[in-house]
């Protein structure tokens, strides 16, 4: 396995903030195949809470609470606008 030593120049900070935004955005695009729409709300479906090999999406829901429980148990509703369509605050 090679390491990219182009991440040890420049801007250090630049760089993490760079690496983690392309990230979030390929996690966003994992979400959407366990996303399930009620309503105008999202809700996280299977499987989470026992994600077995889906580690981008273990990964996304880490970065949204670090940790869930399965369906069985809870459920993980979101959304991203208000009834008018407005956008909410969007911390992913």
């Amino acid at each position: 396995m090679e390491f990219d030593t182009s991440v040890l120049t420049g801007d250090v900070a630049e760089n993490w903030k760079t690496m983690l935004t392309e990230i979030q955005l390929k996690l966003i695009k994992e979400d959407q195949k366990f996303s399930k729409k009620l309503g105008q709300w999202d809700y996280f479906g299977e499987p989470i809470g026992d994600f077995n090999t889906e580690y981008a999406y273990r990964a996304l829901v880490a970065l949204a609470g670090l940790g869930a429980n399965t369906v069985e148990v809870a459920l993980y509703p979101k959304i991203e606008q208000d009834a008018d369509g407005n956008t909410l605050l969007n911390f992913l």
